[in-house]
């Protein structure tokens, strides 16, 4: 790479990235596990079985695909992070193209 030395940096977070993803997901699951655990004999009400009837979908959802919505977002930034080294490298071969052509015209 060029002068920006981006590299090591970009790669450190994208796997501190995927790290916390694993997380935030454990930490969701289990959150959702104890809603769904909640005791009808300690919490019986119209507005618990409501809750059941809508949230439980959702959070089953979540539980499903959270990861995999985490999973292309770090996806997105590793193609990113590979485009731009692909371009600096480009950059760097024209400009050392343009460097020596400069310097034989200068002989």
């Amino acid at each position: 790479m060029s002068d920006i030395k981006l590299h090591s940096s970009l790669d450190d977070l994208i796997v501190k990235l995927e790290q916390d993803n694993l997380e935030i997901v454990d930490l969701i699951k289990n959150s959702n596990d104890a809603i769904r655990t909640l005791d009808d004999k300690k919490w019986k009400s119209k507005e618990k079985i409501e809750m059941d009837e809508k949230l439980i979908p959702y959070m089953n959802k979540l539980d499903n695909q959270l990861l995999n919505y985490l999973k292309e977002c770090t996806d997105l930034l590793k193609l990113a992070k590979t485009s731009y080294e692909d371009v600096d490298r480009d950059l760097s071969g024209s400009i050392a193209k343009i460097d020596s052509d400069i310097s034989v015209e200068k002989l």
